[in-house]
């Protein structure tokens, strides 16, 4: 259903506007996401939309059929109102709300997962996820602490990935540990001082891939459940590198291992 709306005091606006808060994301079970990209890749992968806003001189855009096809509310807004929900300066100018998924992922092939203990930048986050599913990996595993995956820059550094990448939110370690004993995973933990070197690692069975915060690296509770560690090779003066770069190094060389 159509909807028109010029008031930026319009109930539907303000629950919208609500959502960039985690608080109002977890007590509704929604999230939000901008750009036409990343809106035409929910409805691709069929995600659970609940309505989307688009500023009402873009309804002749290509976009809007596939949009109406959805049998969703479409509220169509003044430049204003799409100001006042938006958390970019230079909006595209449509913006959906999104029901969070609820179910655990069932395997049905070979398991590859990436477990995210306690990553606090969304940047990080969303390119882990986006390269989590580039290179073929069957879920990530977000452990209590980190960032929350459905804020509205996660969302985009996911590019889109967000809607076809299953995500498995995890309480403690030793949740984490359960789980993956129940799915057959070796785990690996990266550290930045010992252990193996990632080229010599096998990735070739169900395993999965721990990485820490960026700060304090993998918890010491995480660090005691690892069946391997794991090392990235580096020039002497550097220190480390950015966990969502760290990340895609790893689940690239199993993604070659599996190939």
């Amino acid at each position: 259903m159509i909807k028109e709306i010029n008031s930026v005091d319009n109930i539907n606006i303000k629950s919208i506007a609500k959502l960039h808060q985690k608080k109002y994301r977890d007590a509704e079970n929604k999230f939000i996401c901008s750009g036409f990209n990343i809106v035409e890749e929910a409805i691709d992968n069929k995600y659970d939309m609940e309505c989307v806003v688009l500023r009402e001189d873009l309804r002749k855009h290509e976009i809007f059929e596939k949009i109406m096809a959805q049998n969703i509310d479409v509220f169509l807004v003044s430049r204003e109102v799409m100001k006042k929900i938006s958390d970019t300066e230079n909006t595209q100018g449509i913006m959906a709300v999104f029901k969070k998924p609820n179910n655990l992922p069932k395997f049905s092939e070979r398991k590859r997962l990436t477990v995210v203990d306690r990553i606090q930048d969304p940047g990080n986050l969303g390119t882990i996820i986006r390269s989590a599913a580039a290179a073929g990996f069957s879920a990530v595993i977000i452990v209590k602490g980190t960032v929350d995956v459905y804020s509205p820059k996660v969302v985009r550094a996911a590019a889109g990935t967000i809607f076809r990448m299953p995500i498995v939110f995890m309480d403690s370690a030793e949740c984490v540990s359960q789980y993956l004993k129940e799915q057959g995973c070796k785990l690996f933990v990266t550290k930045v001082d010992s252990g193996i070197s990632y080229y010599d690692a096998d990735f070739k069975a169900d395993m999965a891939i721990v990485i820490g915060n960026e700060g304090n690296g993998v918890s010491d509770e995480m660090t005691g459940m690892a069946d391997e560690f794991l090392n990235i090779p580096m020039s002497a003066d550097v220190e480390s590198l950015n966990a969502g770069i760290a990340a895609s190094i790893l689940m690239f060389e199993a993604a070659r291992q599996n190939s």
